[in-house]
């Protein structure tokens, strides 16, 4: 009898043993799980502070379909000039004098043409027998997730058309145009190259009132008239 119940209590510790390395098993994985989701957190709000959008003049990583490898690759994308108001409308105007597919529409009630030029360098990117040209998928949306730019009590769906030459090149680098129409008074959006589904880049779009604007508009136009 005093054999069994000595055999009772060695289990008895045992499991007592087995149950508290479990507890603390469990109290560790969930610290440790507790841990990491604020590590994320902070990691996800970190990025947001430290990089936010590109700039003007900055290269970004887009996907441009290749109808060689039928497929999307790479490719670094930046913007070389963002005109709006009338400067912009007289750019599309010539485009449309030369363009007899391209069907001018002039800027409705409150809004304005914003003309965006770009520059893609295509490094590793697979050409076809011609070449390359600048078609890339382009798009003008609000801060963050939002697709519509937001002003006032406004919501405004924005398109973007090409107005680029699309001529083929097998050069390194090609420059594109697209223009939309934006509100007069919108002071934040964002312009995305890419599919969303692969790899994009976006830009901080510039405003109708930042002297920096200006000056960064003047410093890439002549920028770019040294370099032809």
């Amino acid at each position: 009898m005093r054999k069994i119940l000595i055999i009772i209590l060695i289990i008895a510790i045992i499991v007592a043993i087995v149950l508290s390395g479990y507890i603390f098993l469990e109290n560790s994985n969930k610290e440790k799980n507790k841990t990491q989701k604020d590590q994320i957190v902070k990691h996800e709000q970190h990025d947001v502070i430290e990089y936010g959008y590109l700039k003007m003049g900055e290269w970004g990583i887009a996907s441009k379909y290749s109808s060689k490898k039928e497929e999307y690759e790479d490719v670094n994308v930046t913007i070389k000039q963002m005109i709006r108001g009338e400067e912009a409308e007289k750019i599309v105007k010539e485009y449309t004098e030369n363009n007899k597919y391209f069907e001018y529409s002039k800027p409705q009630e409150g809004m304005e043409c914003l003309v965006v030029e770009y520059q893609i360098n295509f490094g590793n990117y697979v050409k076809g027998t011609n070449g390359a040209n600048s078609d890339i998928q382009t798009a003008i949306k609000g801060f963050g997730d939002s697709k519509n730019i937001i002003v006032g009590n406004k919501s405004y769906e924005i398109k973007t058309q090409d107005i680029s030459d699309r001529e083929y090149t097998n050069e390194d680098q090609v420059t594109g145009r697209f223009v939309c129409q934006i509100p007069i008074d919108c002071e934040e959006y964002v312009v995305m190259f890419g599919n969303e589904e692969y790899s994009y880049c976006e830009f901080r779009g510039i405003t109708n009132k930042s002297e920096d604007t200006i000056e960064n508009t003047q410093q890439n136009t002549e920028n770019n008239q040294g370099e032809q």
